[in-house]
């Protein structure tokens, strides 16, 4: 299953990923991922059952995630968590 989220900010891209570094690192303990900044403006991230990206474009961020295995009938509780948190920091 796929979740995309796209969310507005006036943020500047220093806030955006000092907030985006913030809340993967929340989420990786709770959903055991792991991400790293291929570049300034694109987070990727994996894990056993999810893989994607967030891209931080102009004004905003770009989350793109798909979710599979055993964790697919939990992709709503996954989703609701990631927007709670950008929502939140962003």
């Amino acid at each position: 299953m796929t979740i995309s989220i796209s969310h507005k900010t006036g943020k500047s891209l220093d806030d955006v990923t000092a907030a985006l570094d913030g809340i993967f690192a929340e989420l990786s303990d709770r959903y055991n991922i792991t991400g790293h900044w291929k570049n300034p403006r694109l987070f990727v991230l994996s894990g056993q059952s999810i893989e994607g990206s967030v891209s931080v474009v102009e004004g905003g961020v770009e989350l793109a995630l798909t979710v599979g295995g055993l964790l697919a009938p939990f992709t709503p509780t996954i989703e609701k968590a990631v927007r709670d948190e950008i929502e939140k920091r962003l």
